[in-house]
């Protein structure tokens, strides 16, 4: 695949998953997975996790995904926890029983600070991710039908494909209103948020409870390198039916390319695209940190005491921590058909190379020969099998009463985070299995992100994007890879921008 086709496919990623609060950052080599490298909730396998966790915690700092490994996210959410210091305020009783009624309304306090959504904030959440899906599905086709140079493709998606889109977000907006207490969920997150300014201190230490780096912490027996915990939501962001599958004809490819970012375009020395047409398929998951709350960049009531700044809130941004990742978008079965008539199949995944370095060698990832079946759930309901039909009360009544947590252990302390002067992820020799950890160990380490993460609504048929691209009839090369195409990032406002109205300590 040449540099002009990688710079399409990049830029229909920025129309289908950008928007105005947030930027796409592009690795300028993909970086290809299976799929059972990215299942870290059935595989258990701490190496693979530890490389993902490391990989989306980066500072991104542009189009082009290039951080350059200095600082990352959790050195930055730590520094904040250690050393910011606070404004001088306390709930009175009132605002702390609201405070307290909004807290148990989306999560479930637990014994040693930490918390888990609530049933009712896991079916907000499903159901709010149903709607960024068709919204999505939406863009995608929109763009297809702006750049098609068929006079019927534009009249049917003026009659037929926009209202029908149109009306599946509606519907999923009225879904997520009546089934996933989307306005009951915002008041009490509103709520929560206010009245946990009101309180700075109380706060901060609730912020802390959730920062446990003993239970957090994973760290490689290949390099010794350590990270914290992160995965992806939905968690079956990856199975079959979770993704949207695209055709882009010559034209499309054409002006995608003449759009794309002029960062990438120099990067990759663009060239004409050559291509009759391109089909792929996306899918994209939000990134999952239970040990992270990103209001931290939004509260007014810290500041550090040598007066430094985060981020500038200028734009472009800068400072240490100018975005940070929230979010992947996946794509899989690449298939191009080019322009000159041939023989050969469509090229699938020996086409899929760029040419640029990549920041984390896939190989390091490891594939686990016999797979640890998942410990049973009895802490809470299955938030999966939960019904969008169910009552309220039947989704209150499913909270159960969790025992005490096990312990933290303590992580060694002289493995550090990730080394600043670490070899290249390309250099490291890695074993050909992961060593044995303890089924105890696994459970404990991958807890917080089960209970954090939610299944996708399925799409029903009739709701499926007419601009789908047709089943391929001609046998292809079996491509299993799944690349990370995209980073959807963050920008964060002025940070800190302590209002001086308060009262400081």
């Amino acid at each position: 695949m040449d540099a002009a086709t990688q710079l399409a496919l990049m830029a229909k990623a920025k129309k289908v998953f950008g928007n105005d609060q947030t930027f796409l950052s592009f690795p300028v080599t993909p970086l290809p997975y299976t799929k059972q490298q990215l299942d870290f909730q059935a595989e258990k396998n701490l190496e693979n996790l530890q490389k993902f966790s490391t990989l989306v915690n980066q500072i991104p700092r542009g189009d082009a995904w290039l951080p350059t490994g200095a600082q990352y996210l959790w050195d930055v959410y730590d520094s904040i926890l250690k050393e910011a210091t606070f404004a001088d305020s306390t709930r009175n009783a009132a605002e702390e029983v609201a405070y307290q009624n909004a807290l148990r309304y989306l999560f479930i306090p637990h014994e040693d600070g930490t918390r888990s959504d609530s049933p009712v904030f896991t079916t907000y959440k499903r159901y709010k991710d149903a709607w960024i899906v068709a919204q999505e599905q939406y863009a995608a086709a929109k763009s297809t039908a702006l750049y098609s140079t068929d006079a019927a493709e534009k009249q049917r998606w003026q009659d037929i494909e926009e209202p029908t889109l149109r009306a599946q977000i509606s519907d999923r907006l009225s879904q997520w209103i009546v089934d996933g207490y989307k306005n009951e969920v915002e008041a009490a997150q509103a709520k929560f948020v206010s009245l946990g300014a009101r309180s700075p201190v109380a706060t901060i230490q609730e912020w802390r409870n959730l920062f446990i780096a003993e239970i957090d912490t994973v760290t490689s027996a290949v390099d010794l390198s350590s990270a914290l915990s992160s995965s992806f939501s939905p968690s079956n962001a990856l199975a079959e039916g979770a993704w949207q599958s695209f055709k882009l004809t010559e034209a499309e490819v054409n002006a995608l390319v003449a759009e794309a970012p002029a960062e990438l375009r120099s990067r990759l020395g663009v060239t004409n695209a050559s291509i009759a047409s391109l089909t792929f398929e996306f899918s994209s998951a939000t990134v999952l940190r239970p040990w992270f709350n990103s209001d931290v960049f939004k509260t007014r009531f810290w500041r550090f005491p040598d007066g430094r700044v985060l981020c500038n809130g200028a734009t472009p941004p800068s400072g240490v921590c100018p975005a940070y990742v929230t979010a992947l978008v996946f794509a899989r079965k690449l298939v191009i058909t080019p322009k000159a008539k041939t023989t050969s199949p469509p090229s699938t995944k020996n086409d899929f190379k760029f040419s640029a370095i990549a920041q984390i060698d896939p190989k390091v990832f490891q594939e686990v020969p016999q797979p640890v079946p998942p410990p049973q759930k009895t802490i809470l309901a299955d938030q999966a099998q939960l019904k969008p039909n169910l009552s309220k009360q039947i989704l209150i009544d499913q909270i159960r009463i969790k025992p005490s947590r096990m312990q933290p252990m303590q992580a060694p302390r002289s493995a550090s985070y990730l080394p600043r002067d670490t070899a290249r992820w390309s250099d490291i020799q890695i074993h050909e299995t992961p060593p044995i950890i303890s089924q105890e160990v696994l459970r404990h380490r991958f807890e917080r992100l089960e209970e954090a993460s939610f299944e996708r609504l399925p799409t029903s048929p009739q709701e499926t994007p007419t601009n789908q691209a047709p089943p391929v009839t001609q046998p292809q090369p079996q491509d299993d890879s799944i690349y990370v195409l995209a980073f959807i990032c963050k920008q964060l406002p002025k940070c800190p921008d302590p209002d001086l109205g308060l009262q400081w300590v």
